[in-house]
């Protein structure tokens, strides 16, 4: 729908339902429309998240149908979050000048200036192809007013690739896709080892570096293979993910941190994740703690830490020991050691 914006014109909102109508939430306004005005908003829907809507839109601020000498285009906003808090969208305009004038939003409205705007629509097909049509008013090309001839126009429209989503049943209860575990993996020398992140209990704690930008990968596992994730996002705490994929074993997702704080809890959360056996979920979450230089995995950099590490300095990079190869390089030696002594005192909140 639409509703006053800041600037005294009208923007373009979306809620969201994740039972079947039962309960709404409204999700902040579409960032293209906190200036100017929209109105006739039609929204089509997809998969899970896969969201867009059409408008008319003016630069202009007021009532649509005060605008008496406003030029109005036609505008798609897609977004394939809008399951999440914050939705990402784009826009793009489908029809650059498609009236100028007032468009009238109420029965009755009469004169040569009349556009009623409502033969708009949008639907998503099957492969997540968005097909719109909206009204245009002829414009003379001297005069720039409305000549009175009117034209419905059409575009189908496909940003993303082609959708594989298929819709449950109405009343049907999605069976959730079975995540196995979480890690965080890191490669140390020629090899990867993990530090497990149970998603119940205490959290898993990531004693290694990630490097001057805060860079870690979390490893989900699934039982079955996955046939699509819509995206990946921190939920909590301080970094952002760089990138995610389906991994080379369909079983697994990558994700790829950046920008993650020391001595946090941090929550990564998967949205829109479907599996070869046809299961589903709004979203899947994994806990991660990071506490650099704590190879004792206790919650604190102290002596323990240092102890630990200096007792394995020298030794080859193990399954048994790995934690103790902090700064991540294939060897245990004085780096490591100076890195947990400059940690010494730290601790997760």
């Amino acid at each position: 729908s639409e509703e006053a914006n800041g600037s005294g014109g009208r923007q373009a909102v979306v809620a969201r339902s994740a039972d079947e109508g039962a309960t709404w939430t409204k999700l902040p306004p579409i960032p293209a429309t906190t200036t100017g005005t929209a109105t006739f908003t039609a929204v089509a829907a997809d998969a899970p998240g896969h969201v867009g809507v059409l408008y008319y839109y003016s630069a202009d601020n007021g009532d649509p149908g005060t605008l008496l000498t406003s030029n109005w285009s036609v505008v798609w906003a897609e977004s394939f979050n809008a399951d999440t808090v914050t939705p990402t969208w784009t826009t793009v305009t489908v029809e650059p000048l498609i009236h100028t004038g007032g468009i009238c939003v109420a029965a009755d409205c009469m004169g040569s200036q009349r556009f009623a705007g409502d033969f708009i629509s949008a639907m998503m097909d099957s492969t997540g192809a968005a097909h719109l049509t909206w009204m245009v008013q002829g414009i003379d090309a001297t005069t720039h007013l409305a000549t009175g001839a009117t034209a419905i126009h059409y575009a189908r429209i496909q940003t993303g690739p082609a959708s594989t989503y298929v819709a449950l049943p109405c009343g049907a209860i999605p069976v959730p896709v079975q995540l196995n575990s979480v890690v965080s993996r890191k490669m140390h020398g020629n090899q990867s080892f993990d530090i497990d992140l149970p998603v119940t209990g205490n959290h898993g704690i990531e004693c290694r570096s990630g490097g001057g930008n805060g860079d870690h990968t979390l490893v989900f596992s699934f039982a079955n293979p996955l046939t699509f994730v819509s995206s990946a996002s921190v939920s909590s705490g301080t970094g952002s993910v760089s990138s995610s994929e389906i991994g080379p074993d369909p079983h697994q997702y990558f994700v790829h941190l950046t920008g993650a704080a020391n001595a946090q809890h941090i929550f990564v959360t998967l949205h829109n994740v479907q599996d070869s056996a046809g299961h589903s979920s709004d979203t899947i979450s994994g806990p991660m703690s990071l506490l650099l230089g704590d190879t004792t995995a206790n919650g604190a950099v102290n002596s323990s830490d240092i102890s630990q590490t200096q007792s394995q300095s020298g030794q080859a990079v193990t399954s048994g020991n790995f934690r103790e190869d902090v700064t991540v390089n294939g060897s245990i030696n004085s780096s490591d050691i100076s890195t947990v002594q400059a940690g010494s005192g730290t601790a997760l909140p």
